[in-house]
């Protein structure tokens, strides 16, 4: 796994499944392809809001410091030059509490965007579902809208439409900042009308509804500039957090990346190595649990880090609280629910559709509302224990990962070993010139790579072909 790979699976692989599960359930609900866009807009903008709300908070605080101490930079870099204006400007910064990095603050938004962006790209535009399904006046979801027929020419009006929303939306939220805060909003908004011009209208609907939703956004921003609102914000105070709450957060958050993305794969594999192999190829499935291990510490560790990180006071003591309640429930949840579902298949589906009674719906809501209760008090009355216990579950969990690793390893040993074996022995096959030689031609049907599993569960079958030499992949 390359670096770039890593890095995708840490960053966008969990915003795609995200995506993902969210249009799954919106189709399951809604059945309808083109509704399921608008529902997965809204409820990935709404869920967004506040992330963006506090990146917004930054960039207005960003450009103040900047507009408070610009009248001095100018001035130092017209008087000083060279190593003398360097050094003014870095004990000027640093009088002022200011780090040249924090200039990227105002462009936290943007930042912001871009693995969104990726990620829904990926998703619709790879989206098979989508392809010939029709919505409204669009023929196709699935391919370029081509809405307008000009001298025989096709013109994609989505994409206009989605930048001519982003261009109304950028001058009301603009309005009255400097010019290179307009030119780089602007400059993205042709970049993103280039970029999609020839995309899936699915796509393209996706992010003009987006762009729609940044434009109602906007546009209450500017009501809340009255003096009603201002009064308001000026009278709110902001609940100070403290350091023991990011404990806490981390701690809950590698925790369940650590049973998510690490222990759960892992004892999956260990119930039975063999299945997860190919007869015909090794290739070793413990891999999949290096891309669970990334996929799990990107959601969990980067993505909610993100939003605990652009929280204010009382939003990092909430997020604090909820991750560690999480962590309760994902523990009750695994250990004494969804243990009766059957047998677990390579495909990660289950033999048949799950289906839970109410009575053990009931149950387990009772036995989580129970459980949050009781670990809210203890989060409440006593912050240091709750941070002692998840470092001693994160230390007890890795541990059993390791150890189901260490044996799956091992049995994973012995079937690469039985495989490269048999194939070595597939490389001849060894005839009698004087003696009896029987063969066994199976006309399988493709399925002749199940063979030996067959084999190993009919002992009857075994002893009906004891001393035959099974080669597999064979053509006669």
């Amino acid at each position: 796994m390359s670096i770039p790979s890593m890095l995708h699976t840490l960053l966008i692989a969990p915003l795609s499944l995200f995506f993902e599960v969210v249009y799954a359930i919106a189709y399951r609900l809604i059945h309808n392809p083109g509704l399921s866009i608008v529902a997965l807009s809204l409820a990935m903008n709404f869920l967004v809001l506040p992330l963006y709300k506090r990146a917004d908070a930054m960039q207005e605080q960003e450009r103040d410091i900047e507009n408070k101490l610009n009248p001095w930079i100018t001035h130092i870099k017209k008087t000083f030059k060279g190593d003398e204006k360097m050094m003014m400007l870095q004990t000027y910064y640093r009088q002022n509490d200011y780090k040249p990095t924090d200039v990227f603050k105002g462009s936290l938004s943007l930042l912001l965007e871009i693995p969104f962006f990726i990620a829904a790209y990926q998703f619709l535009s790879g989206l098979q579902m989508l392809n010939g399904v029709s919505f409204g006046p669009i023929r196709d979801l699935g391919a370029p809208d081509g809405l307008l027929v000009v001298a025989g020419v096709a013109v994609n009006v989505l994409p206009i439409l989605m930048t001519t929303i982003n261009f109304v939306s950028g001058a009301i939220y603009t309005k009255g900042f400097p010019l290179k805060s307009k030119i780089q909003l602007y400059g993205m908004a042709l970049i993103f009308l280039v970029f999609l011009y020839q995309s899936p209208a699915g796509l393209v609907f996706y992010w003009t509804l987006n762009n729609l939703f940044s434009l109602c956004k906007n546009i209450v921003y500017k009501l809340k500039d009255l003096e009603f609102f201002q009064r308001r914000k000026k009278e709110k105070q902001e609940l100070p957090f403290e350091k023991k709450d990011t404990v806490t957060f981390f701690l809950g958050a590698i925790f369940l990346a650590v049973l998510t993305g690490f222990l759960i794969p892992v004892t999956v594999i260990h119930a039975s190595p063999a299945e997860f192999v190919s007869v015909l190829r090794f290739d070793n499935p413990l891999w999949n649990v290096a891309y669970s291990v990334l996929i799990a510490a990107g959601a969990f560790v980067v993505w909610f880090g993100i939003f605990f990180w652009l929280g204010n006071g009382l939003g990092r003591k909430v997020m604090s609280a909820m991750m560690w309640v999480l962590c309760g429930w994902a523990v009750i949840n695994y250990m004494f629910f969804g243990t009766k579902n059957g047998n677990l298949s390579t495909l990660l589906k289950y033999d048949h559709d799950l289906h839970y009674v109410s009575q053990d719906v009931l149950i387990n809501l009772a036995l989580l509302v129970g459980v949050a209760l009781v670990l809210g008090l203890i989060w409440w009355k006593g912050r240091g224990l709750t941070n002692v216990v998840c470092a001693a579950a994160i230390v007890a969990i890795g541990a059993m990962g390791f150890v189901s690793l260490h044996d799956t390893n091992v049995e994973l040993t012995k079937i690469k070993s039985d495989i490269e074996r048999a194939n070595r022995d597939m490389a001849s096959i060894p005839l009698s010139k004087n003696g009896q030689n029987v063969m066994v031609i199976m006309l399988d049907r493709s399925m002749g790579a199940f063979v030996p599993y067959i084999m190993n569960e009919r002992p009857e079958l075994m002893a009906q072909f004891d001393g035959f030499t099974f080669y597999p992949n064979s053509i006669s």
